[in-house]
């Protein structure tokens, strides 16, 4: 009997094709990077507050007032957001 965790299976040619790895099944054979580079951090800060938060979806069934509101909010904050980007900056506002 074969050890399946070592065993890699590659009768289903098209894992290549897709650039999908025979071990996981997914995409990446390596682990996504946890945070953006730094140019990106006002969006990471502002995930980071979302999650914070716990934030609900502005149109959820059932949402509460505190939690629209707080919803609200949290849409108005990402709107400000700044991202200066190669010398250009881009801003929702």
């Amino acid at each position: 009997m074969v050890n399946s965790s070592t065993r890699v299976d590659t009768s289903i040619p098209i894992t290549r094709d897709f650039d999908v790895d025979n071990r996981t099944g997914f995409i990446a054979p390596r682990l996504p990077i946890v945070r953006l580079p730094r140019i990106w951090e006002p969006w990471e800060s502002i995930l980071d507050a979302a999650i914070d938060a716990q934030l609900q979806l502005g149109d959820k069934v059932g949402l509460t007032g505190v939690e629209a509101e707080v919803s609200r909010e949290w849409r108005a904050k990402v709107r400000k957001v700044r991202v200066t980007l190669d010398e250009q900056t881009w801003s929702a506002t």
